[in-house]
């Protein structure tokens, strides 16, 4: 066994551990116990520094004002979270559940969100939010741009497109979301997209992702291990968000971000609820700090998403504001994805993504 093979699987492992180890692990029958009790808000939601700062924000400034204490059931794999959230649903255990917008269509599916209530009066923050994510379900608390990211001490060419990863002189210094990460998928569809075709070509995807598998990538299994393959130089160029790439830079490492000529991808996050939890109001009441401008902008500071609320700016330096603003030139090259097709195809693509990845 190599010593880069090695520090792979050090970093995959790692940022598994660093994710256990962040999360707080409830067991089913916490859960019952806990959502027997009126004065709780159950939540699934993922792990790691996410978790850790939405206990120490979002849920601190909740209990401060309702006196109602949060309980996480947490997990990086959305689809794991929605199937036990769906069994949770007669028996009301969880209330509310956070994932990426992609997940969201695949929760609406499984028909195991409430719709948000938008007339609340406890939404106070609601008039300023991007309408873009407003949505029945849920609405969205920040969101990213994700493209290319490559190390100036490892790359001699600057990037301009995504196609510039199947370079053979990056063999094995390339690093991508395996299928389970939440932007697994997205693999598929760039593939697509450096072959010259639509993203939802998912056969020119599937050919030109072969191709990249042969240069044996470093499959990660989370963000932040993305980023981090790219700070300690285990890889020289691929997949990394806008948001990362900030965290890269408060690090001290050199890693560049740039947007691909055929256009990057847009995610959000966000909280909707259950059906049939029987805390309505907190639910609306917890939704709203999360849409707070100023609990926004020290997220975009601390962790570099950016804000859904419109009056972010008020609450953050010029600088740290201009590094996590998106240009509208910017804006114009995400590659809008439908989530809704992308659901109802990705049980055929992931069993093409293993045979065609053969992990």
């Amino acid at each position: 066994m190599t010593k880069d093979l090695d520090r792979r699987q050090m970093l995959t492992l790692s940022a598994a551990t660093l994710a256990a180890g962040a999360a707080s692990v409830v067991l089913p029958g916490a859960v019952r116990s806990a959502s027997a009790q009126s004065q709780q808000l159950v939540v699934s939601d993922f792990g790691g520094d996410w978790a850790t700062w939405n206990k120490q924000n979002i849920d601190a400034q909740f209990t401060e004002k309702t006196k109602v204490p949060v309980l996480h059931d947490t997990g990086s794999d959305n689809a794991a979270r929605i199937a036990k959230a769906k069994l949770g649903i007669p028996r009301s255990e969880y209330d509310l559940i956070c994932l990426a917008d992609s997940f969201f269509a695949r929760a609406e599916a499984e028909g195991i969100l409430a719709d948000m209530n938008y007339k609340s009066p406890h939404l106070t923050n609601l008039k300023d939010v991007d309408p873009r994510f407003v949505t029945p379900h849920y609405t969205s608390f920040l969101f990213n741009g994700l493209g290319l990211g490559y190390n100036p001490k490892m790359v001699k060419k600057v990037p301009t497109s995504w196609a510039d990863m199947w370079n053979p002189e990056y063999k094995g210094k390339i690093v991508l979301p395996a299928v389970t990460h939440s932007f697994g998928l997205h693999v598929i569809l760039l593939s697509a997209l450096a072959a010259g075709k639509d993203y939802k070509d998912t056969q020119a995807g599937l050919d030109n992702l072969k191709r990249l598998a042969d240069l044996e990538p470093i499959w990660t299994v989370d963000s932040q291990a993305n980023a981090r393959s790219l700070f300690q130089e285990d890889a020289a160029i691929g997949w990394l968000g806008r948001a990362e790439w900030i965290q890269v830079q408060n690090w001290g490492g050199a890693t560049k971000f740039v947007m691909p000529s055929e256009g990057g991808f847009f995610t959000s996050w966000g909280f909707g609820p259950i059906k049939n939890t029987k805390n309505a109001d907190l639910i609306e009441d917890y939704v709203n700090i999360t849409l707070d401008p100023k609990l926004q902008a020290a997220n975009a500071k601390k962790l570099g998403f950016h804000p859904t609320n419109t009056r972010w700016k008020e609450f953050i330096d010029e600088e740290t504001a201009r590094k996590i603003s998106w240009t509208p030139e910017e804006e114009k090259r995400f590659v809008a994805i439908d989530y809704v097709w992308l659901n109802s195809k990705r049980a055929d693509l992931t069993e093409a993504w293993n045979r065609v990845v053969g992990r």
